[in-house]
């Protein structure tokens, strides 16, 4: 009996070390990332892709809707063992159900990151296949994907966003996971939405075009904190790297005719405000600063009708200056200079006087001319949240 009993014990313990060895193996087999990510096997990971669901102060809402539609994806999965990009995979007209793209993709590695684009070229970041994190980031959206078919005009329904993470769960069998990744727009929305006169001289003003100036003509995919989700505002707060900077009317060879608005033949009407789309900037320079110019002819005892040619320049999230020309509703990134991804900045402008001439804005003059300071600001700077919705093809 006592033989029988010290053999039932070295067999359980026995069998207790064959189990702690299981345990070890298993878990060495995971590196992190999420639960029994398993070396040398193709996962399948499903990812849930929603837009940003925080909610702002009311603002403009023309062609809100659209402003949300997903036309194309790009799937990135980052190795960031191995530090390269794992795998791409492209989906056409992705189906949108209650504001979430479901997604399926496989992947090797087990320490992944995910990465999300919408609505920029197919081809964006095929040359960052297998390539290490710079590659990665040196792939760029270019703002002609905002641009209409026949160049002078943006389109609302196809704005570049971007998402990622690098947080899996695991699912419902061995080897399967999923994610979610929130969208937001790369781009800002400018938004001019009054302009009133207040002149004390008894002189008019009549707007003939609206346009951009200064503004980045491409954007990286990767920014600092892209994957923050805490706050109202702690998403898209890195900034591309410096491109060139296009304008909408001015002389210039980078001249981009969609960032311009035309009054001469239908007159501007304080009830259709001017809409574009611009990547961030926080440049603090003058001449770099994003800028809304308007133009129009200035009539007063000096300059008799027709008038003459003057323009009015406001940077578009500019620090208010000591005189109060620039007010602002409050908001914490309002009047910083910059401005950010998936933000919405709408201004309304008081012109109480003479403008500038076209060889001051061309030349970036700074500070604008003793005299032709004559324009006052209201600035409201708003979230811009994302309800994707589908592409919707006839």
């Amino acid at each position: 009996m006592k033989i029988m009993k010290k053999l039932s014990v070295f067999l359980m313990g026995i069998f207790a070390l064959a189990m702690m060895a299981s345990c070890s193996s298993s878990d060495d087999s995971s590196t992190g990332g999420a639960p029994n990510l398993k070396e040398g096997i193709t996962k399948t990971l499903t990812l849930k892709i929603a837009g940003n669901s925080t909610t702002g102060r009311a603002s403009a809402a023309v062609a809100a809707g659209s402003e949300a539609t997903i036309n194309e994806l790009i799937v990135v999965i980052y190795d960031n063992e191995l530090n390269k990009v794992e795998g791409i995979s492209k989906v056409t007209s992705p189906t949108v159900t209650s504001n979430t793209i479901t997604q399926t993709v496989h992947f090797n590695t087990t320490k992944p990151s995910v990465f999300v684009l919408a609505n920029v070229p197919m081809n964006s970041v095929d040359a960052a296949l297998g390539q290490n994190l710079t590659s990665f980031k040196d792939c760029m959206a270019n703002l002609d994907v905002t641009a209409a078919g026949d160049g002078l005009s943006q389109v609302a329904n196809h704005l570049p966003m971007v998402g990622s993470t690098s947080t899996l769960t695991a699912g419902a069998s061995e080897n399967s996971f999923t994610a979610n990744v929130t969208l937001h727009r790369m781009v800002a929305r400018v938004v001019l939405n009054n302009i009133t006169t207040n002149f004390s001289n008894g002189g008019s003003f009549t707007v003939t075009d609206v346009f951009m100036k200064n503004v980045n003509s491409e954007s990286s995919f990767m920014h600092s904190d892209i994957a923050a989700e805490a706050g109202t505002f702690a998403t898209l707060k890195g900034f591309p790297t410096v491109q060139t900077l296009v304008d909408g009317l001015m002389a210039d060879p980078n001249n981009k005719t969609w960032l311009h608005n035309s009054y001469a033949t239908t007159p501007w009407s304080n009830t259709t405000p001017a809409y574009f789309y611009v990547f961030p900037n926080n440049n603090t320079v003058f001449a770099q600063q994003t800028q809304i110019v308007i133009k129009g002819k200035y009539i007063d005892n000096d300059n008799p009708s027709p008038g003459v040619d003057k323009y009015y320049v406001a940077v578009v999230n500019r620090a208010p200056d000591a005189e109060g020309k620039i007010t602002y509703t409050d908001n914490p990134d309002a009047g910083t200079g910059a401005i950010l991804g998936n933000r919405i900045y709408e201004i309304a402008v008081t012109i109480t006087g003479e403008g500038q001439t076209a060889s001051d804005v061309e030349a970036d003059v700074d500070p604008i001319p003793a005299g032709q300071n004559n324009v006052e600001l209201t600035v409201n700077v708003a979230e811009w949240p994302v309800a994707i919705r589908q592409s919707v093809k006839f």
